[in-house]
């Protein structure tokens, strides 16, 4: 978890530490009939290994959302995992009168 208590880190640590986890969520139970009822995914698995043998964090697995940024290109902006600094600066943007050059920072990241 690296000291993180952000869910993206807590989540795979746990998933790499759980047998029951792993048999569970290997499986494509998340949108199938008989499994976990989802309206985003169908016969969705939320585990997969890696060459490894480890489980690859399942926010990896998710379809991409820009098809022309690689994910090395997204692994380098770390502040957009951190969701609560990411509302923040949202907010800030909305509601708080900023300065242009600082607006156009938080719009950069």
């Amino acid at each position: 978890m690296r000291g993180s208590n952000s869910i993206m880190a807590v989540l795979p640590a746990i998933l790499n530490t759980s047998q029951y986890l792993k048999i569970k969520y290997s499986k494509s139970i998340y949108g199938s009939e008989d499994g976990i009822k989802s309206h985003n995914y169908h016969n969705w698995k939320w585990i997969e290994y890696s060459d490894e043998g480890n489980v690859i964090d399942p926010y990896k697995l998710l379809p991409k959302v820009f098809d022309d940024i690689s994910d090395e290109e997204v692994d380098k902006y770390e502040v957009i995992k951190d969701g609560g600094a990411a509302m923040s600066a949202y907010e800030s943007m909305q509601f708080e009168d900023l300065d242009d050059k600082i607006r156009d920072n938080i719009g950069q990241v």
